[in-house]
């Protein structure tokens, strides 16, 4: 990793077919989250350790069995992430264990020339963290916001206006409830004190509120774990108050589950789709495919039925099990690319939108 303060620094990766290929990049993370599982003797170390391998053992046995396998190829998607944004991005420090801290993952994400960085935390705002990774990291972006649950108010418009002030500017998204949205809960994973945000399909007159706040502060707004038709509903209202920026979160995983017609609605309503590779990634359960249970070929369809112009690819990454955030990236790249689409739609995808969103461009 390079040092704070240095030039981004060319990324050269090994050929798949190499030794040592994907690993050899982050085997002391690899290394010391294992040490520090089995310190703790916690039943998880095993489990990580297979998903671990599955992870690399599948990119290694996709790419090395395939035209793909070669080291010009790896390299040019690799540096396709220069100038890329991640929206969906977790660290530490958090409640709960990651895979990364926010300067560690930011001075990574450097190398690769990517412009910015969108940190969420379920449980505080992140404004104040992207301003201190500015601080510390130069040559990249980090960005911050808040998740409207429980922990700070639940609907709050005063935790939304202190997020919005904090030092540097750096607060630009407001994400809807997630871990403590009603319909969270109904999917079978509630949280402490459940946060509605609508009665008898009618948004609360306190969410009203926060997307006027939204719009007067020209933030951005984010649908959370809000259920679909929620989503529908925030994206109409916030667009009648004038709120510019607006992205359905990941709609395709069970704590959102949008039928393609939604999201094509979501769409057509002027919000973008925000597609994580985390459904494609491995899984060590006996059913699910390496693909994690999402075969590329669903997500590529709800891509495509929504355009490319709609969709943004972000990571949802940074949990302990999963791997380091440009890792997911690079592999979503590729599977989309194998796929069929083009370089100018991976690049509209992963840099115009994000930027667009976050008020960039």
């Amino acid at each position: 990793m390079g040092v704070a303060g240095s030039n981004p620094i060319p990324v050269t990766i090994e050929s798949p077919s190499s030794t040592g290929f994907f690993v050899y990049r982050h085997l002391g993370l690899v290394i010391r989250k294992i040490a520090y599982m089995k310190r703790l003797n916690t039943s998880n170390s095993q489990l990580y350790i297979r998903k671990i391998f599955l992870f690399y053992l599948f990119i290694i046995l996709i790419f090395a069995g395939s035209g793909y396998a070669q080291t010009e190829f790896w390299n040019e998607t690799s540096l396709v992430l220069k100038g890329a944004i991640d929206v969906h991005v977790h660290t530490s420090p958090d409640s709960g264990p990651r895979s990364v801290d926010a300067f560690e993952l930011a001075r990574i994400a450097v190398r690769y020339g990517m412009q910015a960085l969108l940190f969420k935390n379920h449980f505080t705002q992140t404004a104040s963290l992207a301003y201190l990774v500015n601080q510390a990291v130069p040559g990249i972006e980090s960005y911050g916001g808040i998740v409207l649950n429980n922990t700070v108010g639940g609907i709050n418009l005063n935790s939304v206006k202190m997020m919005s002030s904090m030092t540097g500017g750096y607060g630009r998204v407001v994400w809807m409830p997630t871990w403590d949205s009603e319909h969270y809960a109904k999917m079978g994973r509630p949280g402490s004190i459940i946060v509605p945000i609508s009665n008898n399909g009618k948004l609360l007159p306190d969410v009203l509120k926060v997307l006027d706040l939204i719009a007067e502060k020209d933030l951005s707004l984010a649908t959370g774990h809000s259920s679909p038709k929620e989503s529908l509903l925030l994206i109409s209202a916030a667009k009648a108050v004038g709120v510019q920026r607006i992205i359905v979160t990941h709609p395709l995983t069970p704590a959102v589950g949008m039928t393609i017609e939604q999201q094509v609605e979501a769409a057509r309503l002027g919000a973008f789709l925000e597609y994580c590779v985390n459904p494609l990634l491995p899984s060590d359960t006996g059913k699910a495919k390496l693909d994690g249970g999402l075969p590329i070929e669903d997500m590529v369809s709800y891509i495509r039925a929504v355009g490319t112009d709609n969709a943004i690819l972000s990571t949802d990454l940074g949990q302990e099990l999963n791997p380091i955030h440009t890792d997911g990236m690079i592999f979503f790249v590729n599977k989309l690319l194998q796929q069929g689409f083009t370089k100018d739609e991976i690049n509209r995808m992963i840099k115009k939108n994000p930027a667009e969103f976050l008020g960039l461009d």
